[in-house]
């Protein structure tokens, strides 16, 4: 995952975690419900990562922290009253980040490698005609 619960509720306070987040009502934010929705996050910016990115990535930037934990805590924010238009608009601004880069017109900042996802590679013995060579 890209993100945490502690990055959710640094970037949106606790009292805001725990009112979407506190599903049994005993006033704690429940840590299933959040990991839930980190990994839906993490889940959704791979989808879109994963196009030019190999996964995992060796550092997470704070950009798609950031990221995780918009779209983790719009996840959570499905409960009546729970949806602010701010949030709204983060999460629309964090798709058309991740389509940007889904697509080669934007970038994380970090050393691209090459994809593998298990592409079969092909190697050949040197020629053996030629000028110069002389045959077998």
């Amino acid at each position: 995952m890209y993100a945490t619960q502690a990055d959710i509720e640094a970037r949106f306070g606790t009292n805001q975690v725990l009112l979407v987040a506190d599903r049994d009502e005993d006033g704690n934010a429940d840590a299933a419900v959040i990991a839930a929705a980190l990994s839906a996050a993490t889940g959704t910016i791979d989808s879109y990562v994963g196009q030019h990115y190999d996964l995992p990535l060796a550092t997470v930037p704070e950009a798609l922290k950031e990221a995780c934990v918009v779209l983790a805590m719009h996840h959570l924010s499905g409960l009546p009253g729970a949806m602010t238009e701010e949030l709204q608009a983060a999460k629309r601004e964090t798709l058309a980040w991740l389509k940007d880069i889904g697509a080669g017109r934007a970038s994380l900042g970090v050393d691209k490698p090459p994809l593998s996802h298990g592409a079969p590679t092909f190697t050949s013995k040197p020629n053996v005609w030629g000028r110069g060579k002389g045959g077998f």
